[in-house]
Formats: structure tokens, C-alpha cells, sequence
């Protein structure tokens, strides 16, 4: 089970303002690929994220993030991972 629909774009929305848009991405950049393929560090971004961007998560929804994120093996510092990671959110 992956992310759901609804919160991705709802995460998308949010980022097109500058201000959440910046929040995210200092949490972001403060994870390297080791961390994201920890579950408790995944779970501590996701959480530092939701507060960043003033939203809620149910746990259910939580841990469904934390599974996705560490099956998609995202690796920060390449590029194309980047890329990839910033096309699923945005869409393009």
C-alpha cells in the first residue's frame, strides 16, 4: 500500500508556497540514504514534516508513508533520485 492520493497532492499544494516550501526542504536535506531506509528515522521525518506543514497524519497513514518512502531506496545526494522523487510529487 502506498501513499495516499489525497495527502501527495495535498503535500504538492502545499509546497507551491514558499514559505512551507522551504520548511520542507531543510527537514529534506538533513537526510541522507541511510537515514531513509530507517524506520524510526523515516517516521521522525515524517512526523518533522507534518508540522512544518501544519498537517495531521492518522497512524495508519504514517506508516504507510514510512513503508513508501523507505521502498522507494531514495538516495538524496544523486541526483536523478531527486529528480524522481521530485516528479512524483509534482507530477511532472
Amino acid at each position: 500500500m502506498g501513499i495516499d492520493p489525497w495527502l501527495m497532492c495535498k503535500f504538492a499544494y502545499k509546497m507551491m508556497h514558499p514559505v512551507y516550501y522551504r520548511r520542507a526542504r531543510a527537514i529534506l536535506k538533513s537526510y541522507d540514504y541511510a537515514a531513509l531506509q530507517d524506520p524510526y528515522a523515516v517516521g521522525c521525518m515524517i512526523d518533522s514534516l507534518c508540522t512544518a506543514c501544519r498537517d495531521k497524519l492518522t497512524p495508519a497513514q504514517r506508516a504507510a508513508a514510512t513503508r513508501f518512502v523507505i521502498s522507494q531506496r531514495c538516495n538524496p545526494a544523486n541526483p536523478s533520485h531527486r529528480a524522481r522523487m521530485r516528479r512524483m510529487v509534482f507530477g511532472y
